[in-house]
């Protein structure tokens, strides 16, 4: 019993310790104003410590708990205003509903071919559905957890390093971020927003879990807060240090799979994860 106590204790140390660096690389991120910073930035320096022999460890249980709040995060845009605008943009949802299906396909024989990656690693790699979620996905379907976020990462960095410089040198368009209130970013939401959050979240988790929904933990949560939101139950958005959290959480539980890296295979996702970027780019711009 003492023996189990201990490496309890030692483990919580462990993920307390990948936290505080998770934290760290995302404030290093965010003072740099570089692209997703507190998710990238807490997986990045996790992940090189892991490589270089740090003790870096993850928490299930909360890592399970911030998927919930990512899937708030992601029901919380589908609000009635959106729904409302839906008929001025179908035409164009329409078409990148068809280059999005269209770019998948070629990225997932790019990575299936030249990357040589089981279909579940591939698919999710290919997927442009976001850092956090494809890889808590692709894991969760048995896709490989240190190639699908190196895909994600390389998707990201060319696509935010490429499309502002064509918007502004080529399309002329002002890229100046607007003015934020202070008040924005420190405003607390009233108790009963909390309630619907929470309600959402544990109802969403426990009962997508129970009907054995696929990629449920993740779906149930943002059903249920698109559903809070669409019917105005609560109409503000999450607060930053609440999403802030989940980023880091999730990012250091994914930096912490790079203990045992295969540099051989993360080259090679490397160079194809590049290829298949190329081609969404041109794709983009054809």
């Amino acid at each position: 019993m003492l023996s189990t106590y201990l490496n309890d204790h030692a483990h919580g140390v462990r993920v307390l310790l990948s936290l505080i660096a998770g934290g760290l690389g995302g404030a290093v991120f965010f003072w740099l104003s570089l692209p997703l910073p507190w998710m990238l930035g807490s997986m990045l320096l996790v992940s090189a410590g892991a490589v270089g022999g740090m003790p870096f460890r993850r928490s299930v249980r909360l890592r399970k708990a911030m998927i919930a709040v990512m899937g708030l995060l992601l029901g919380s845009y589908f609000t009635a205003d959106t729904l409302s605008q839906f008929g001025l943009w179908s035409l164009a949802a329409l078409l990148v509903s068809a280059y999005v299906v269209l770019m998948t396909g070629i990225s997932l024989g790019v990575f299936r071919r030249f990357g040589r990656m089981d279909l579940p690693t591939a698919y999710f790699s290919s997927m442009p559905g976001g850092l956090g979620p494809m890889t808590i996905a692709g894991e969760e379907a048995g896709g490989d957890n240190q190639l699908i976020p190196i895909a994600h990462v390389i998707r990201i960095f060319c696509v935010v390093s490429s499309v502002p410089i064509y918007l502004a040198l080529v399309r002329g368009v002002d890229l100046a971020p607007g003015p934020v209130a202070l008040s924005e970013l420190v405003a607390m939401p009233h108790w009963h927003d909390w309630l619907v959050w929470a309600a959402c979240a544990v109802a969403g988790f426990f009962g997508a879990r129970a009907i054995r929904v696929p990629f449920g933990e993740i779906l149930g949560p943002m059903l249920l807060c698109a559903i809070a939101y669409i019917f105005e139950l609560v109409s503000v958005a999450l607060p930053p240090f609440v999403t802030v959290a989940a980023q880091v959480v999730i990012g250091t539980s994914i930096g912490t799979q790079f203990a045992n890296l295969r540099t051989r295979y993360v080259l090679r996702s490397v160079a194809t994860s590049l290829g298949s970027t190329i081609v969404m780019l041109a794709g983009a711009l054809g």
